[in-house]
């Protein structure tokens, strides 16, 4: 059968033959740390071993620029990761950086704009708010007429209209760690979670906006905004009007609240999101139909099936669970006729349940023998703690249908090693054309590979 069917648009600049592109999770995966222990553990035994692993990781990163592009896809947001690398900074850690950054779990993706060396001898980092992905930006407008800054400005004129101080910020707690880039920082939001709202003592009336960039919007009510009558009936007509500037623009999006209950969530404010509805109808009900960092890796695997390339994912937790599972890219590669053979929609929920997907392969050859070529490969770091929060995708972790490998906490680089391998050793093909640094970093005692040129990923 020949796939012929991938559709190639290019979100990214193009690859040659040969090449990887790796999608990192930050906390726990890249870096080997917990956030805690990275900003305030000044044990030398900690301190000299998150040098080592980032030192050797650099030298990895500084050996393959031939042939492979380095993501970090993360929670955080600009602001948050901006912080981590200045106290990687402070620290004398020595934390390599991204080629790009995908913020806030598939929102914008950042633009390098300058060097590590930048940063580290002279402070600059290299990154810029405003520099963007704009063609990843342009494809998700066309598919959902999603026009994130047109949005802000709208809900920000609504936001006046009822007399709201609007603050902008990145981390929504933590002004200890994050300084002057929390929503909470002195000037801010007032930090008020402890405070009883009755009579006429009433929160501040402000409304937070939180910097996750052009593809998503998030912000945040006042604390008692579902406890207090009048701020009820406002929230009530803030939300009709808000929906209509969606309708209006005929923007197809998702969005999920909280209402405060929690204080870990935004300081117990009650807050919202709104992104993207990027995801076929056919899924919903199996995960969130909004921007993820599922859309970032597919596009990639879009590009590497036509230019015969590869894609690595790597995530340590539940929240990784979905980009790292191989099932969800198959819909790429189905045909009418495989479909029709599966009962149209009941595959496509098959897709995305390791188990139920690993009988409908026994069953298809055909469909086996595409998943088994798919230029994807994940990777998963395993937590010290012992706890595999990812079980799910066990059996994608050996056999026939393997595509995931499982490393230690600190080993990421070993993982990607790992998955090129692996993936050269079942696809001659790429081994052929795999770039000289990178076959010289899976297989050291090979001979020279001509495959591949050129400087590193813009």
């Amino acid at each position: 059968m020949k796939i012929d069917k991938i559709q190639t648009t290019a979100h990214y600049p193009q690859f040659k033959a040969g090449k990887v592109r790796v999608f990192s999770d930050f906390d726990k995966t890249f870096l080997p740390s917990s956030h805690g222990n990275f900003v305030h553990n000044y044990d030398e035994r900690f301190v000299n071993a998150i040098r080592k692993n980032f030192k050797s990781f650099k030298e990895f990163l500084d050996n393959t620029r031939q042939g492979l592009k380095f993501t970090i896809t993360t929670g955080r947001t600009f602001g948050e990761f901006q912080t981590m690398a200045e106290v990687s900074r402070e620290r004398k850690f020595g934390m390599p950086l991204p080629d790009t950054l995908i913020v806030k779990n598939g929102s914008d993706e950042h633009i390098r704009v300058g060097t590590d060396e930048d940063f580290y001898n002279g402070g600059e980092f290299p990154f810029k708010y405003e520099v963007t992905n704009k063609e990843k930006e342009e494809n998700i407008k066309k598919l959902t007429n999603w026009d994130g800054p047109l949005i802000k400005e709208k809900l920000k004129e609504l936001f006046k209209s009822y007399n709201m101080r609007i603050v902008e910020g990145d981390s929504e707690h933590s002004p200890g760690d994050y300084g002057s880039r929390s929503l909470f920082a002195p000037g801010k939001l007032p930090y008020e979670t402890n405070k009883v709202f009755q009579g006429a003592d009433k929160a501040d009336w402000s409304v937070g906006f939180r910097n996750d960039g052009n593809c998503k919007i998030f912000y945040t009510y006042p604390y008692d905004m579902y406890c207090v009558d009048e701020r009820y009936a406002a929230n009530m007509d803030l939300q009709t009007k808000i929906h209509k500037i969606f309708q209006d623009n005929n923007i197809k999006y998702s969005w999920a609240y909280s209402r405060g209950e929690h204080e870990n969530e935004c300081g117990g404010r009650p807050w919202k999101i709104y992104e993207p509805d990027i995801i076929d109808s056919e899924f919903k009900g199996n995960h969130d139909c909004g921007l993820s960092k599922v859309y970032d890796v597919n596009e990639a695997i879009k590009l590497a099936q036509a230019n015969n390339d590869l894609v690595i994912a790597a995530g340590d937790s539940s929240n990784d669970a979905y980009m790292l599972n191989p099932g969800v890219y198959l819909k790429n590669y189905l045909t009418d006729e495989i479909l029709n053979r599966h009962g149209n929609i009941q595959l496509l929920y098959d897709l995305v349940n390791p188990k139920d997907l690993i009988k409908v392969l026994d069953k298809d050859p055909e469909l086996a023998e595409i998943f088994i070529k798919m230029p994807f490969r994940g990777v998963i770091v395993r937590q010290n703690d012992g706890e595999n929060k990812l079980k799910a995708l066990e059996p994608f972790t050996k056999g026939k249908y393997q595509k995931i490998v499982i490393v230690d906490e600190g080993e990421l680089q070993s993982g990607i090693k790992q998955s090129i391998k692996m993936y050269c050793e079942q696809n001659p093909k790429y081994k052929e054309k795999l770039s000289s640094d990178l076959n010289k970093q899976i297989d050291p005692d090979s001979s020279p590979n001509d495959g591949g040129s050129g400087g590193r990923y813009p």
